[in-house]
């Protein structure tokens, strides 16, 4: 595969969160290993029904937020490609996988039977629509989750490195989250993907590792990839996932205060 998947390459800025630095999440150890493959969700294909979506960029990052809800809360999610990338904005040739992140932040995530990307999807068009769904119902769910979780994201990496600092930083951030990386797509040598030189052009998740590579979980077949430690990943995202308080009416505390 030598195309562009989707990836678009980001644009930074000074409010945008980067792992170690002034503005960062917290580094909550959810992972001491760093191996996230016991959570791995359901495979999708980004390409199918003769559509390409150019949506690497949501596909990959939903399958870190189902891999975080099934670490943290131990139930398997899935959830709506298409929404993510219908309310990041995303068309051909893709998107910034930044912007993707914060459009789930502000709009939140739905589940995929809300919004799937089944068989009466046949056109690009209908897939960055609410075709055969209700619109107003997706838009609810979404603000449902953002009343009970706080989304977070940050940089690893964002831009070319020394590939030992490179290594460092992305097993660093695994303890944390699985991760959003771009990669070269595709190019299999005896069994390990590398780049062959080429620019990042694809969005992908990675999970783990091992004496091999980095362990990749994709949104093409095979869904599972090793990719060799030289396969240069300029920009690394990690997640957070934080369940939020529910607020308490006078009243409910009143009820509360009595009962006891």
């Amino acid at each position: 595969m030598k195309k562009n998947t989707g990836f678009v390459k980001p644009i930074l800025d000074s409010t945008q969160y980067i792992m170690g630095a002034a503005l960062s999440l917290k580094k909550d150890c959810l992972q001491a290993d760093g191996q996230w493959g016991a959570y791995l969700p359901t495979e999708e294909r980004q390409q199918q029904n003769n559509i390409e979506t150019y949506n690497c960029t949501s596909f990959a990052t939903l399958n870190c937020v189902e891999i975080l809800i099934n670490k943290i809360y131990g139930r398997y999610e899935n959830k709506s490609d298409r929404f993510l990338g219908l309310k990041a904005g995303t068309r051909p040739p893709g998107n910034d996988p930044h912007t993707v992140a914060e459009a789930g932040r502000k709009h939140g995530f739905i589940p995929e039977d809300l919004l799937p990307f089944d068989s009466e999807i046949d056109t690009l068009d209908e897939y960055y629509s609410y075709q055969w769904s209700d619109m107003g119902a997706c838009i609810e769910q979404g603000q449902k989750f953002l009343q009970e979780y706080l989304f977070g994201h940050e940089w690893v990496t964002n831009g070319h490195m020394d590939k030992d600092r490179r290594i460092g930083l992305m097993k660093e951030a695994l303890r944390y989250s699985p991760l959003g990386c771009s990669v070269s797509a595709w190019y299999e040598q005896n069994g390990v993907y590398v780049d062959m030189g080429r620019p990042n052009n694809h969005w992908t998740v990675i999970y783990g590792y091992n004496d091999a590579g980095w362990l990749c979980f994709d949104s093409y077949e095979p869904f599972r990839k090793t990719l060799s430690y030289d396969h240069e990943i300029t920009f690394c995202k990690r997640y957070s996932l934080t369940p939020l308080e529910k607020k308490i009416t006078w009243w409910q505390k009143l009820i509360k205060l009595l009962w006891k």
